[in-house]
């Protein structure tokens, strides 16, 4: 079966489903609804090296759009922190700050460490590895966003569910999100003048 069939039947499968439940969902909620369909079916076909880094590179995009919906809106701030040598342009770092100013829970931010690091695994292995390896299948093994299942499922598949959850979990997080508003300038003219009120004012000890 081809990839845009595939893609056909699902995004078919997806609507009957909505129609079903009598759901009218706004058009942009589908088109994000599809995309994740998308990239599950071209994830399927790849190999095990290629599973694990398109669905890291997924998520690390994924985590720094989730930051852009937080952060103040500022396109060109957001350029310089997230691209090239920014702040934020590891997947690392974007997973921490996510935490840390409390967009994903903890939970979260641990399996993303952990998809990082079986990605990280993947691209640094000269070697024929999978995920059935030990080490990358050890991970696969305690990741919570695969479920409970997850001890007794292939590697692969708790990897891929993981990620799978992880990205709609994000993407119900962007839909609560609004960016932050930045702080008012000061009115250093009311700052000095209050600065000089107290400077005159007497000292007693």
């Amino acid at each position: 079966m081809s990839r845009e069939l595939r893609k056909k039947i699902l995004k078919e499968h997806v609507q009957g489903v909505l129609d079903d439940l009598n759901i009218r969902p706004p058009a942009a909620f589908l088109e994000q609804i599809y995309e994740i369909i998308t990239f599950r079916t071209a994830l399927t076909e790849e190999t095990d090296r290629g599973c694990a880094l398109m669905a890291a590179s997924f998520l690390e995009h994924r985590t720094g759009e989730l930051l852009k919906s937080f952060f103040v809106a500022d396109e060109n701030l957001h350029q310089s922190l997230l691209n090239g040598n920014g702040p934020l342009s590891s997947f690392s770092s974007r997973i921490d700050v996510a935490y840390s100013v409390g967009v994903i829970p903890k939970m979260m931010r641990n399996d993303l460490h952990l998809l990082r690091k079986i990605r990280n695994e993947f691209a640094h292995t000269p070697e024929e590895i999978n995920f059935q390896t030990p080490s990358i299948a050890d991970r696969c093994r305690i990741l919570n966003y695969a479920g409970t299942a997850r001890t007794t499922i292939d590697p692969r598949e708790s990897f891929i569910r993981a990620m799978m959850g992880i990205d709609g979990s994000i993407f119900v997080k962007m839909l609560s999100l609004q960016n932050v508003e930045p702080l008012p300038d000061e009115d250093f003219g009311e700052r000095e003048q209050m600065f000089e009120v107290l400077m005159a004012a007497p000292i007693k000890f």
